[in-house]
């Protein structure tokens, strides 16, 4: 099954969000990793945009990031879109 191009343009962005805002607190992908009861190997994944993280995932990434309400609703949606769009 391909990923259609709208849903890769959604999981790219939100990888590379996810990625900038995991370096941006100072993190390694290991450490998020024990953060978030996740193993690094699928925090690796996420944000290289080889696997769409559930919406799950991506809240518990943003709550272990610390990441700001208002900014987590926007990575919440875009985590919708590119979860719907690759099912669509």
């Amino acid at each position: 099954m391909s990923i259609e191009p709208d849903a890769r343009r959604a999981s790219s962005d939100l990888a590379d969000t996810l990625r900038k805002l995991r370096k941006a607190a100072g993190l390694s992908g290991e450490r998020l990793a024990v953060r978030c009861a996740m193993s690094q190997a699928k925090i690796s994944r996420i944000e290289r945009g080889k696997t769409i993280p559930s919406v799950v995932d991506v809240e518990r990434i943003l709550q272990a990031l610390e990441v700001p309400p208002d900014a987590t609703d926007e990575i919440v949606a875009l985590a919708r879109r590119a979860n719907v769009e690759h099912i669509s």
